[in-house]
């Protein structure tokens, strides 16, 4: 059964029974993040959620993710452009105490200066993998690309060279101004013997406030232009990054977008897969994506291939979104898409940290998420797919690593 409750406040708790599980699941979004942060101190958000899950707990108890791991769960977090996600699964036992835990975690978490050093390390480690990665370093070069100029063109976590040294206080503060701007929302999965006593256990918690604070607003999403290429061909291998603004969730063409992902991508049986790899040979790595955001969204393919051949494989893709938009491919391929899209729908949203996510971002209205996609999936036409792609064309941008 899906639910959204309003238990006390201005707090919102999305409740979801329909997997059948035994296990208990629960996130918790914090839609501040990158998007919204001061220009010189790009990075707190992602410190911060360092910080929340490795903070001692009340009365010296485990830090949250030592105590998960101890009870035979799982937890993590995860920044995004525009928010934050904490989350833990555990066993049905564990289940209420983890709520209680991750929330006072969330709400009121005791960092220190010596903590915010030591995390502020760790994070750095990160972003310095992260930069030696291609595919990673494609992605961002595509985000910075795509909306120059904007904040959603800031890198998601910040980079090494210009990273923040906050105190803790000043992290406190950026953390409880957001908390009064704007209420977390609170995502549960697991048995319905459960969620009432956890809604209950929220309720009482400091997630359960009343906003007194005005959010900063944001800048509005760049209109679509086509964007100079940005690739360096003297390295042995490229990893390029090809692709447009793609829509948020809450576009009429949102289920076009996702059917395009499908129909170019990366998977067996895709046109670009048949053309790229099964003609030509010419790459190995191959994976198609829409990232959706709160107002806009970014729809790209990422490829790997060697110098000699990327301009043959940017050729390739180009001119297959350039098929898709004038309609001259297979009605079998549009499809085969549909198909892949429902199939994907269900099977991702099988995973309860990946459903509890989409129901806090998505769920709020009370419709399930999950039924929802899949109504949008299904009445997507072929034409509809095709003006998805000629939208990204019309921003078409193409960037290596």
């Amino acid at each position: 059964m899906f639910a959204v409750r309003r238990p006390s406040g201005d707090l919102s708790v999305v409740t979801d029974s329909d997997l059948g599980l035994s296990s208990f699941t629960v996130a918790v979004l914090v839609p501040v993040s990158s998007r919204d942060e001061p220009g010189d101190r790009i990075g707190l958000s992602h410190l911060l959620e360092h910080l929340v899950m490795s903070v001692p707990g009340a009365a010296g108890e485990r830090p949250f993710c030592d105590w998960v791991s101890e009870v035979g769960g799982q937890a993590n977090a995860m920044t995004t452009k525009e928010s934050v996600l904490y989350w833990a699964r555990t066993p049905p036992a564990t289940g209420l105490a983890c709520v209680a835990r991750l929330a006072r975690a969330v709400a009121a978490p005791e960092i220190t200066d010596e903590l915010c050093a030591a995390e502020r390390r760790v994070v750095l480690q990160e972003l310095l993998s992260a930069a030696a990665d291609p595919e990673d370093v494609a992605t961002e070069r595509f985000y910075a690309t795509l909306f120059a100029g904007h904040p959603l063109a800031r890198p998601v976590g910040g980079t090494a060279a210009s990273f923040p040294e906050p105190s803790a206080a000043e992290v406190l503060a950026w953390h409880h101004a957001n908390l009064d701007a704007v209420s977390p929302v609170v995502s549960l999965v697991g048995p319905r013997a459960l969620l009432d006593d956890a809604v209950d256990v929220l309720a009482a918690s400091g997630l359960a406030r009343t906003v007194t604070g005005v959010r900063r607003p944001r800048d509005p999403a760049p209109p679509p232009r086509p964007r100079p290429d940005r690739i360096d061909l003297t390295q042995d291998y490229v990893h390029l990054a090809a692709g447009g603004l793609g829509v948020s969730r809450a576009d009429p063409l949102w289920g076009a977008y996702e059917v395009l992902t499908a129909m170019v991508g990366g998977i067996p049986g895709s046109l670009l897969y048949d053309r790229l790899r099964n003609d030509l040979g010419a790459v190995y790595q191959l994976v198609s994506v829409h990232s959706t955001l709160s107002d806009t969204g970014a729809w790209r393919v990422s490829v790997g291939t060697t110098p000699e051949e990327s301009v043959a494989v940017r050729s390739v893709i180009r001119r297959t979104l350039a098929d898709v938009a004038a309609r001259r491919v297979p009605p079998a391929a549009f499809t085969s898409a549909v198909d892949q899209c429902l199939g994907a729908n269900l099977l991702d949203n099988e995973d309860p940290v990946e459903r509890a996510y989409l129901n806090a971002r998505e769920g709020l209205d009370g419709e399930s998420p999950v039924e929802r996609d899949e109504k949008a999936l299904r009445r997507t036409e072929s034409g509809q797919v095709a003006e998805a792609a000629a939208r990204v064309l019309a921003s078409y941008t193409v960037v290596g690593s």
